[in-house]
């Protein structure tokens, strides 16, 4: 449900948001579920209400079919603007073109070695 999505995402320290790009875009299921958090976009930005003390890191990866680096502008702002309405910030991102299968990304290891070291700063306390 999405009182479980909410609870676990006001907890969270941090957040990867991971979706493959389609038609400039986030998958459907990324975008449904960023359209939810409305309700959070209203409490901040209508009601004034702060949801957090504390900025939060907030990092992207994504892949798509196509190696053209514009194709990630669309999902990129989408994710921006969720981040900054639950007070994320927005502190890495990792785009990967290219690719086409489910197994592609395995052979990247410079992909695989950023999401690793992305992983590594998002829960790395700001000093």
């Amino acid at each position: 449900s999405m009182d479980h999505v909410y609870n676990e995402l006001d907890k969270a320290g941090a957040l990867i948001i991971a979706s493959p790009v389609f038609f400039e875009s986030l998958s459907a299921q990324a975008k449904m579920m960023i359209d939810r958090f409305q309700c959070a976009w209203i409490a901040k930005y209508i009601l004034k209400s702060r949801l957090r003390a504390k900025m939060r890191k907030g990092i992207f990866i994504s892949t798509a079919g196509s190696h053209r680096r514009d194709h990630f502008e669309n999902a990129r702002g989408t994710v921006k603007a969720f981040f900054a309405t639950l007070d994320f910030k927005y502190a890495g991102e990792l785009f990967c073109g290219g690719v086409e299968n489910t197994a592609d990304i395995n052979k990247d290891e410079k992909a695989l070695s950023k999401a690793y070291e992305l992983g590594k700063d998002a829960v790395k306390e700001d000093e």
